[in-house]
């Protein structure tokens, strides 16, 4: 099922390209131009915003680098690409690796015009499909006919989950540990927005303000109100996680210790690492007492509400080492 609100999305595809025009990204030039980008964005930003919004460049060509640079230091696994959008990560990928990547259909279609008006060639190891992303039982399906499991996945996306409500990025995050229990999948998040420092930004810098407003009420997507609530809460995912894992006696090196978390071996040992640092486990045997007491069954504070917590656990990561 296709997700209506989805498509109001899409636009933002040719504002990516648009303001990468002078990055010197391969084809970016050409893929402004194929695709009139210029033209889009302005009717999407309006002529009082569009003169003033070029301060976004920098910043998207930051988060296109980022995302190559995990697809180079992972080359170990094949790829999956959510939003692909008309970005071109999945053109440079060095032999043996297959990229997968998904849009809705209509983003798809115009992907592959555009592409194919601007000369672009698609290696061999490359697929695009239409493929609403929120759709479960279509991602997995794709997932699953597409990629071999003789690799684990590395899953890459720009500013998709930014549009996502906190139930979406939930549900998009269960389906990515079913494909993790199966492949093994490692995750490179880079749209992990908290909420404060959303507003924040907003705050102190009028530009920003006037850009995401425009963005929410284009899309229809409240990009502040679809943030995660707090950098605590977004880290409690991760540490519950692993907390719950270790004290049911798993060992972070067992062979089905990616099953039991749900996450690519990569983040198995980054798990552990971080429960060593916050002093909720010793070694790699069991919990501390004091993590007992705040976060076990009957803890004071499972779900690190209280201040008081945060703080502990501050202390404990710069006094072990």
């Amino acid at each position: 099922m296709i997700n209506p609100d989805c498509n109001q999305i899409s636009p933002t595809a040719f504002l990516s390209v648009f303001y990468r025009r002078n990055t010197g990204l391969e084809y970016a030039q050409k893929l402004a131009i194929v695709s009139n980008a210029e033209t889009v964005t302005r009717e999407f930003l309006g002529d009082d915003s569009f003169p003033k919004m070029e301060f976004v460049a920098p910043i998207l060509e930051s988060k296109y680098r980022a995302i190559q640079r995990y697809i180079d230091s992972n080359q170990d696994h094949n790829v999956l690409q959510l939003g692909c959008a008309l970005l071109t990560h999945g053109l440079f990928v060095p032999s043996g690796v297959i990229y997968l990547g998904l849009d809705l259909p209509a983003m798809i279609e115009s992907r592959r015009k555009i592409f194919s008006d601007a000369g672009v060639q698609y290696p061999s190891g490359y697929r695009d499909e239409a493929c609403d992303v929120l759709d479960r039982d279509r991602l997995e399906g794709i997932v699953r006919d597409y990629l071999p499991r003789d690799k684990p996945i590395l899953v890459v996306h720009e500013s998709l989950f930014y549009h996502f409500n906190l139930d979406e990025k939930e549900g998009l995050t269960g389906t990515l540990a079913s494909l993790g229990r199966d492949y093994g999948l490692t995750w490179a998040n880079t749209d992990m927005a908290i909420r404060d420092g959303m507003e924040e930004r907003i705050r102190s810098n009028p530009l920003i303000a006037e850009f995401m407003h425009t963005l929410t009420g284009k899309t229809g997507r409240d990009l502040i109100a679809n943030a995660y609530p707090s950098i605590d809460f977004a880290a409690s995912v991760l540490t519950d996680h692993g907390f719950d894992f270790k004290k049911e006696g798993g060992k972070f090196n067992a062979p089905d210790a990616v099953i039991k978390l749900g996450v690519g071996k990569n983040m198995v040992s980054s798990i552990q690492h971080w429960l060593l640092a916050f002093g909720i486990i010793q070694g790699d045997k069991k919990t501390t007492n004091s993590s007992e007491l705040i976060l076990g069954d009957n803890g004071f504070d499972p779900f690190l509400e209280n201040p008081a917590t945060l703080w502990l656990l501050h202390y404990r990561l710069v006094s072990t080492n």
